[in-house]
């Protein structure tokens, strides 16, 4: 796929925030730490467009980027699992 354009939507916190909008989306799911925001920076040609920290389990959103105007991607927030 190739990026001509990417920006960043919103976070969403509950529910009611999620983007629904009718376009494709991609989910970036895995345990924290292992690189979701890292990889969608890489995969979108984007330095710093989905923010990083140092210490793990510390996104507490949903943040919804746009890929050439059609395509959402998302990165969700870390679940602890009990």
């Amino acid at each position: 796929m190739r990026v001509e354009s990417a920006e960043y939507v919103r976070s969403a916190h509950v529910d009611a925030d999620f983007v629904r909008d009718g376009r494709p989306e991609v989910l970036f799911a895995g345990r924290s730490n292992v690189g979701k925001s890292s990889l969608l920076n890489r995969l979108l040609g984007r330095k710093g467009l989905a923010r990083t920290s140092s210490t793990p389990g510390r996104t507490r959103a949903g943040n919804f980027f746009l890929s050439n105007r059609r395509n959402s991607l998302v990165v969700p927030p870390f679940a602890r699992h009990a």
